[in-house]
């Protein structure tokens, strides 16, 4: 990827840049900001102010801290963070620890998306899909929710309904991970050559 395209992707994604370094800075990061890569200037060079944490933050671990940032920024860092929980090779135990926590806790989204993105999906209108299908999700995570419904046949199922918007975020999020470890990289070994990356 040329540096070109990494300068354009970087400010594509300019407000989700800004929310991670938020949360960084209101879980007391600045140590991760400052090896991370992000730009502390905003659009059009204006500087970004972050806010100092509050003192009942400062009180919690570095692992707890961790754990929350994680929680606030979303769908892909809590998936990140379930991974990690589970390389105790990698990971210090207090940090496993704090990870096994985390939890997709998240609203579920309107019943009324979720039927329009089945009908999208798959084609057909609601009903000749099932004979019921429940609007109240019976259960809902980062990524998805889960609705009981009846088939045409009389089968009682599960529809798991992906959360609208989800591969975007996810997509941008992974880009914004990519760059931030490329600038990390080449701040690391100035040396090595990255031009091809």
């Amino acid at each position: 990827m040329s540096g070109r395209n990494v300068v354009h992707k970087t400010y594509r994604h300019t407000q989700r840049y800004l929310e991670i370094l938020r949360v960084l800075s209101r879980y007391g990061f600045y140590d991760l900001i400052a090896q991370s890569g992000f730009d502390l200037l905003g659009p059009l060079g204006k500087k970004i102010s972050l806010k100092r944490p509050e003192d009942s933050v400062l009180k919690l671990s570095r692992w707890e801290r961790v754990r929350l940032a994680l929680e606030e920024l979303g769908p892909t860092y809590i998936k990140f963070g379930q991974i990690l929980s589970t390389r105790g090779d990698l990971v210090p135990v207090g940090l496993v620890e704090e990870l096994q926590k985390l939890q997709d806790k998240v609203p579920p989204f309107p019943g009324k998306e979720a039927v329009g993105w089945i009908e999208k999906e798959l084609g057909r209108p609601l009903g000749e899909l099932f004979e019921d299908f429940s609007a109240e999700p019976i259960a809902a995570a980062s990524m998805a929710q889960v609705h009981k419904a009846t088939t045409i046949d009389g089968d009682h199922v599960a529809v798991k309904v992906q959360r609208p918007g989800i591969r975007r975020m996810i997509d941008t999020d992974l880009e914004i991970m990519h760059h931030s470890w490329r600038c990390r990289w080449r701040n690391m070994y100035p040396t090595w050559g990255m031009q091809t990356w």
